[in-house]
């Protein structure tokens, strides 16, 4: 993750326009919005043993690597700039926002981990042959797909899990919270 950026240069308006992982009910009126991707990145590497007799090979998933990146902005509208009791109250929420990104990406470690652990819980998951030379490009494409079902699964998954989880930050409760607090 990198460091936090943050924006105080949009109006309340313009921050109406921006759009969420959540979309909050109160959007028409927002002091503050976090917004920023989280991504899933992976790459993959086989090994390929070849029988020089047989001219067949053997092809095995040796490794995968997976990020989970986000990469949060907070904007802060600039009507309150210099209103400190407000920025405050403000920025805090916004941070929530951040925390639960971090709270969901370290489960997802586990999940993805998991998931992992049982679709490739048999060689013959990770790995295939002995099969002609011709026919070891397909073979490993099969592998590749199969992560990349496993993978997109998960991901979707956990895509969801942090619409609600957002939402549920931006309460009626929580709104009269930062209201009260100035």
């Amino acid at each position: 993750e990198p460091a936090v950026r943050y924006d105080t240069n949009r109006s309340k308006e313009e921050l109406a326009q921006i759009d969420t992982a959540h979309d909050a009910a109160f959007r028409s009126d927002r002091g503050g919005v976090m917004q920023g991707p989280v991504i899933l990145n992976h790459t993959e590497s086989f090994s390929r043993s070849r029988d020089n007799t047989s001219g067949q090979a053997c092809i095995n998933l040796k490794r995968i690597e997976i990020t989970l990146r986000m990469s949060p902005t907070i904007y802060i509208a600039k009507d309150y700039k210099h209103e400190s009791c407000w920025f405050g109250e403000i920025f805090a929420h916004e941070a929530k926002h951040i925390a639960e990104d971090r709270a969901l990406l370290e489960k997802y470690k586990e999940e993805i981990a998991r998931a992992l652990r049982f679709s490739y819980s048999l060689p013959a998951d990770y790995g295939t042959g002995p099969v002609t030379d011709a026919g070891a490009d397909a073979a490993q494409e099969d592998i590749q797909d199969g992560l990349q079902g496993t993978l997109g699964v998960m991901f979707e998954k956990m895509l969801r899990e942090r619409l609600e989880r957002q939402g549920a930050i931006d309460s009626p409760a929580e709104y009269a919270r930062i209201a009260g607090g100035c």
